[in-house]
């Protein structure tokens, strides 16, 4: 089910909504703000970004935990309640911090919804790859005054020597339309670096993979998109060079 909601949001209008914040404080207080008093589709637009969003403050994710804690133990939910406990089950799972793991563990061991435990399982297997996300991220210093904090964030993810991290990053320029000349060229260089690379996990090719999605949208990267396809080993990494959305 949950997979049938994230896979039904509308890009377009995940990309209409994805504003320029000036620091993550102010992302935080506008996904707050709309989880409180939002439309059912913004605040599960909000939620699913919160996967690349590099955040991990207890001052987003608490408000989530309070709720959750609040409502486990109940048996059955509104449609639209239960759909929101989902998001922000995932939520605690994208944030990558541990003080979260006792509330997942007492959802799946306690609550009365099988769905609840189901997302709960699902938060829980994410989290150790976004620990590592944050655990990669405390290397990277890269700073950028000029730019939205969010494609701040998204470079630094680039710039870590974890491919799911990278992943993400492309992930979040592909589906917000992101075209920041720095963010492209960025992800332009990493490709550049990886997709002739031998022996490539199944990671760091679906990671190549976003690469050449997000570049081909944001467009000017024909050259590049044509020696990858050419020249690449990876028959998936091949494919989506020569993706067309």
């Amino acid at each position: 089910m949950l997979k049938q909601l994230l896979t039904g949001i509308s890009l377009l209008a995940m990309s209409s909504m994805a504003n320029a914040y000036s620091s993550d404080d102010e992302q935080i207080d506008e996904v707050l703000a709309i989880v409180s008093s939002g439309s059912q589709q913004r605040k599960e637009q909000v939620m699913e970004r919160l996967q690349w969003s590099t955040l991990s403050d207890a001052r987003l994710y608490d408000v989530f935990e309070q709720d959750l804690l609040a409502s486990y133990e109940e048996l059955s939910f509104e449609k639209d309640k239960i759909r929101t406990l989902a998001y922000k089950l995932r939520a605690l799972g994208y944030s990558g911090n541990e003080k979260y793991i006792s509330t997942l563990d007492l959802i799946i061991k306690q609550s009365k919804n099988n769905k609840l435990k189901r997302y709960a399982r699902k938060a829980k297997a994410d989290f150790p790859n976004f620990l590592a996300v944050q655990n990669s991220l405390m290397n990277v210093s890269y700073t950028n005054a000029e730019l939205p904090s969010e494609v701040v964030n998204y470079i630094r993810l680039l710039k870590t020597n974890n491919s799911f991290a990278q992943r993400q990053a492309a992930k979040a320029a592909f589906h917000e339309y992101q075209k920041h000349p720095e963010l492209l060229e960025e992800m332009a260089k990493l490709l550049r670096n990886t997709f002739l690379k031998e022996d490539l996990d199944k990671q760091s090719q679906d990671m190549a993979a976003w690469l050449c999605k997000a570049l081909i949208r944001a467009g000017g990267y024909d050259d590049l998109m044509k020696q990858v396809s050419e020249k690449t080993p990876y028959n998936k990494i091949k494919k989506y060079a020569k993706y067309n959305d």
